[in-house]
């Protein structure tokens, strides 16, 4: 790891392509209204106030806008405030690690090197992980409409246990980004942490400090997000079992398991309002990085160049 005084590069590029952005968002739309379609069609009239959040005005179809609505300014919130809060994501990790690590500004040549849609899923991941979290019936009344499903009947329990957790999802995606926005950008900025040893090593302990609060970050969606999904699958199994008694309510299976696609889809249409919120942290990406760089360099962080290991034959 070599020692330098010159600036990093910040000239960054756009990770995710506009192709990929306007494709998402429109697999998206389609797949919410066709979701809010045939589930609540039978249920009430579109023009009912009763909307599908408890918290936002309109009725269904306004409800969907206000997503949108959302990852507007919440993308505005990334442009203004990622560089100060990826210094509070700084502050917590010296904190946690009781400060016993030395950090460093690396070179680098632009973005981290990952791969967009894998950067993407993770937030989308969470974001569903969520809301198996807040799926009890008292939280999710709190945030959803649970009075359009009191017409329903015995056979669509798929709709009353798989819709709320979808549209929970979808509502605090763009807010998930919020916490994510801040680590992507200590990862591009190129801040990296190495262990305080006595002595000397050959090789350093080296870590970005961006990927400390991923990988916690992964380990609880995946966790919560495959809970989430045994919970729902025997949910599912104990509902189909108990109305099987009954003659009257027995249709094909995959007929009722249709809403539950939905929610196993979840992650694909919570990239929609994911993207367009993307699209303001990767616009200001370039002078977010400089900014933060700039604020950590003034704190006395080294700029650094980190070598790749290379292969040392056996003498």
């Amino acid at each position: 790891m070599g020692d330098g005084s010159s600036a990093p590069d910040t000239s960054f590029s756009p990770l995710v392509p506009w192709r990929f952005t306007v494709v998402v968002n429109l697999i998206g739309a389609v797949t919410i209204v066709l979701a809010v379609f045939f589930t609540y069609s039978g249920v009430f009239p579109f023009q009912s106030p009763l909307g599908v959040y408890r918290l936002l005005p309109g009725d269904i179809m306004i409800d969907l806008v206000w997503t949108y609505v959302i990852a507007l300014v919440c993308g505005v919130v990334v442009v203004l405030f990622s560089a100060p809060l990826a210094r509070l994501f700084w502050y917590a990790h010296r904190i946690a690690k009781g400060g016993n690590q030395n950090y460093y500004i690396q070179r680098r040549t632009g973005n981290a090197g990952i791969s967009p849609h894998r950067r993407l899923f993770t937030p989308a991941i969470a974001a569903l992980g969520f809301a198996f979290s807040l799926s009890s019936p008292t939280v999710q009344s709190l945030v959803f409409v649970t009075e359009n499903f009191t017409s329903l009947g015995e056979h669509d329990f798929a709709i009353r246990t798989a819709m709320p957790v979808l549209f929970i999802s979808i509502l605090v995606a763009t807010f998930v980004l919020l916490i994510f926005t801040p680590i992507w950008l200590l990862e591009d900025a190129g801040l990296i942490t190495e262990k305080k040893t006595t002595g000397s090593r050959v090789t350093a302990d080296i870590e970005g400090v961006g990927q400390f609060f991923i990988k916690y970050l992964r380990g609880f969606a995946g966790l919560s997000t495959v809970i989430g999904y045994l919970l729902l699958g025997v949910q599912m199994v104990d509902w189909y079992q108990a109305i099987s008694a009954n003659p009257e309510l027995m249709y094909p299976l995959f007929v009722y398991f249709i809403p539950v696609t939905v929610v196993f889809a979840a992650p694909l249409i919570v990239l929609a309002p994911i993207s367009i919120v993307n699209l303001f942290y990767e616009t200001s990406l370039k002078k977010n990085a400089r900014s933060l760089v700039s604020q950590m360099t003034k704190s006395g962080l080294p700029l650094v160049t980190v070598e790749p290991l290379t292969h040392q034959p056996n003498s």
